[in-house]
């Protein structure tokens, strides 16, 4: 019985071009034939449900992070949300939805992104509580060319000109937000 319940699994497996998945030989190699059946039975799940089309998760991931940037999120977070948007965008560009624009315009965002995480975390580190970076800070830490870029408004204090994190991280979002705009105004 247990033997024509594997072949059976194998066979809508192996239908699904699956055929040489680790995960199946993980499977074919447990002892145990109730065991061996059940992750057979959840490999066979796994590769029979397609995995929603690329263009509809990469919009998940944009609307995510775009969403949680608006409610305050933790730089954990916010790393999070960037992983799972590089994540979407790689698998994005692989798939052949990709078109040449789009790709452009989230690469840009994902720049604008990862630069403020870098912002970020050089804020927390040098800035303190105040949360204000110097220009020269930002030049040691290679972000000299953020201001200009993503158009940070410089704050003066004590005939100095400060950058405060708030007003960073609002000016490289909003310039990532309006290149995943035009890009989700493309997809279909």
């Amino acid at each position: 019985m247990w033997r024509y319940t594997f072949l059976f699994i194998f066979s809508l497996i192996t239908s699904a071009s699956v055929q040489s998945s680790p995960l199946l030989e993980a499977c074919n190699n447990i002892n145990d034939a109730t065991k061996r059946l059940e992750c057979l039975k959840e490999a066979c799940q796994k590769y029979s449900s397609p995995r929603p089309n690329n263009q509809y998760k990469l919009r998940e991931a944009i609307v995510a992070i775009d969403s949680n940037i608006q409610a305050s999120t933790s730089l954990a977070q916010f790393r999070n949300l960037r992983q799972e948007f590089v994540r979407e965008l790689g698998m994005f560009k692989a798939g052949p939805d990709a078109n040449k624009e789009i790709v452009e315009l989230l690469s840009e965002a994902l720049q604008a992104y990862t630069d403020a995480e870098k912002f970020w975390t050089v804020n927390i580190r040098e800035g303190g509580s105040n949360g204000l970076l110097s220009p020269s800070d930002m030049d040691s830490y290679g972000m000299g060319g953020f201001v200009i870029k993503y158009g940070i408004p410089l704050t003066n204090l004590n005939w100095n000109k400060w950058i405060h994190r708030k007003e960073g991280l609002i000016s490289i979002w909003r310039y990532a937000k309006e290149r995943t705009d035009k890009a989700l105004m493309s997809l279909n």
